[in-house]
């Protein structure tokens, strides 16, 4: 009898083991799958960011005063809606897209080489994201 229990309580925790590694590895599944959801995320919201600033360039260069306004308008709600940029250098993005909105109000040609430092850093933020993206993949 004690051994015919032994065994039922043996086989009762190798499915609870069973079921729990399932679990886990379903729970794994999700995650991977919202982290990728996530990159994809800040992957467009960032190219969208630059898409802003570049627009925002050119505009400059037409000499069109007001579509580069409005592009810079968009890339600070962009960058407020999405806050995908973290910490210091979202606090310098947004000093220097306001140095920029001034800029183009006075129409000087300081805009134009404050907007160009924003790519910049937009685009080394869209670097640094895809080195950490290279890295997560590497750690699976």
């Amino acid at each position: 009898m004690r051994g015919c229990f032994t065994l039922l309580l043996l086989m009762v925790l190798l499915g609870a083991s069973a079921y729990s590694i399932w679990q886990v590895r379903l729970l794994r599944e999700d995650v991977d799958q919202l982290q990728a959801t996530v990159l994809e995320g800040r992957r467009t919201a960032e190219d969208s960011m630059l898409k802003h600033a570049r627009a925002a360039v050119e505009a400059l260069e037409r000499g069109d005063l007001e579509r580069a306004q409005e592009e810079l308008d968009r890339l600070a709600d962009l960058m407020q809606q999405t806050q995908i940029i973290d910490g210091p250098r979202q606090e310098r993005l947004r000093e220097t897209i306001e140095a920029a909105r001034e800029a183009v109000a006075r129409g000087g040609t300081k805009a134009i080489e404050l907007l160009e430092e924003l790519q910049r850093t937009l685009s080394r933020s869209e670097d640094s994201h895809s080195e950490e993206r290279r890295r997560q993949t590497s750690e699976l």
